[in-house]
């Protein structure tokens, strides 16, 4: 029989005040010329929330910490993946940080509104944010009148 591979990930839906969400364009050979949330695999033993911090660091430059855990799902694609979906609110501090660290694996990194998201956005990425659209919705919101 055989063995069925499961990968661990961790994908962070970022958003500004203006509601905005930050998309990487993948370079990467599964995925290339998509849309998808910053993110990537888990070191093996590292906890998801770890992972995002890293790989956000990463990818686009920045330190985050206010991480908020609102999703978990599995997906097929070369594998089976478990994707566990954090979601942070950017400061405006953060945001004239953020720059494209990883050019060869990432094409561009750019904002959307949630109702004009790109054509070429993953469909499992673009449903991870429709479901738990009111949550990161309430989230936002919440830390928007913490200030």
């Amino acid at each position: 029989m055989k063995k069925i591979e499961i990968g661990h990930t961790s994908s962070v839906i970022i958003m500004n005040e203006e509601g905005q969400i930050l998309l990487s364009k993948r370079k990467a050979k599964e995925g290339e010329g998509m849309y998808c949330f910053p993110g990537g695999k888990r070191e093996k033993g590292e906890k998801p929330i770890k992972a995002a911090q890293r790989e956000i660091k990463e990818e686009l430059g920045i330190d985050i910490q206010n991480l908020k855990q609102i999703d978990i799902r599995k997906k097929r694609l070369s594998k089976i993946w478990q994707n566990i979906i954090f979601f942070t609110l950017l400061s405006d501090k953060q945001i004239k940080k953020v720059r494209n660290v990883e050019p060869n694996k990432t094409e561009s990194i750019d904002w959307f509104n949630i109702d004009e998201l790109p054509e070429n956005m993953w469909e499992h990425n673009k449903q991870y944010l429709l479901d738990n659209l009111e949550k990161v919705t309430l989230i936002r919101n919440k830390l928007i009148n913490t200030k």
